[in-house]
C-alpha cells in the first residue's frame, strides 16, 4: 500500500480530539493545526473517520489496528507536514463507507476531500481485509484475493512483483477497453501512471472487484470513473 513513512514530528497539535472506540462507532474527530488554534483560526482543520468494528474476531482486531497506526499517522505526521505547507486555510475530511462485509472479506472505500480557496481535491483509497487464511485480519492485494499468492509467497520479492505485474497489466487492459470510447484526453497515460489496480480496488457487496481510477484525474466528469469484473473472469485469464 502507498502508505507514508511512519515518522515521530516534533511539532504539536492543538484541540486534538481523541479516537471514539464505541460499541460498533467509528475512530473519529478532529485535528487542528497549528498548536493554539481553533476552527475558527487554523489553517488547517482535519476531519477523519477510520471504521473500527467492535466485535472481537481475528479480522475486527486487525481493521482496528489499522485504524489505530492510520490516526497516529495523521496526528504524529500528515497534519503538521501538512499544516506547515499551506498557504491558505483548509479543511479536509476523510470518510469511509463499507463496500463489503462477508464470511471471506470486509473491505472499505475512504474518501478524502480537500478544500480551500484554491483548491478541492477528491482522493480515494481502499482495503480489504480477509477473514479468513493465513492473511486473517490482514490488508490483502489482488493477487492475494485471486489467489495468486499465498503469505509465504511475499517473502519471495520476485514472484509478489510477477504476480503483482500479471495482474496489473491484465486489469489496465480491461479498464481501457472499458473506456475507450470516452475520448477523455491523456486516458492511456492516466491509465498506466496513475493506475494501481493492485490496490485502487473495492469488493462490492456480491464480493467482486470494482477499480477505480482517481476522481481528479479527470475533474470534468461527475462520478468517478470505476469499472467491475469478476473474481472468476480475472482468474480464467490469469
Amino acid at each position: 500500500m502507498r502508505h507514508l513513512s511512519c515518522l515521530l514530528c516534533l511539532l504539536y497539535l492543538s484541540c486534538i480530539i481523541s479516537p471514539v472506540q464505541a460499541e460498533d462507532a467509528a475512530l473519529e474527530g478532529t485535528l487542528f493545526y497549528p498548536s493554539g488554534s481553533t476552527a475558527d483560526n487554523a489553517i488547517l482543520i482535519y476531519h477523519y473517520r477510520f471504521p473500527c468494528p467492535a466485535s472481537d474476531d481475528i479480522c475486527a482486531e486487525g481493521i482496528r489496528a489499522q485504524s489505530e497506526y492510520a490516526w497516529k499517522e495523521l496526528s504524529e505526521f500528515t497534519v503538521p507536514i501538512l499544516g506547515e505547507s499551506l498557504t491558505f486555510p483548509t479543511e479536509v475530511t476523510l470518510d469511509y463507507v463499507c463496500t463489503c462485509d462477508n464470511d471471506a472479506y470486509v473491505s472499505y472505500r475512504y474518501e478524502t476531500t480537500t478544500v480551500s480557496e484554491d483548491t478541492h481535491s477528491v482522493v480515494w483509497a481502499a482495503h480489504v481485509f480477509a477473514r479468513t487464511g493465513s492473511k486473517a485480519g490482514l490488508i490483502i492485494s489482488l493477487p492475494d484475493y485471486l489467489g495468486l499468492l499465498t503469505a509465504e509467497d511475499h517473502n519471495d520479492t520476485w514472484l509478489e512483483n510477477r504476480q503483482t505485474e500479471k495482474c496489473n497489466r491484465l486489469v489496465r487492459e480491461k479498464m481501457m477497453q472499458a473506456l475507450s470510447g470516452t475520448d477523455l484526453p491523456e486516458l492511456e497515460d492516466a491509465i498506466a501512471w496513475d493506475f494501481y489496480p493492485e490496490e485502487d480496488f473495492f469488493l462490492d457487496a456480491d464480493g467482486e472487484p470494482v477499480f477505480f481510477l482517481q476522481p481528479d484525474l479527470f475533474p470534468s466528469i461527475d462520478t468517478p470513473l470505476t469499472l467491475k469484473l469478476t473474481r472468476q473472469a480475472l482468474s480464467d485469464e490469469l
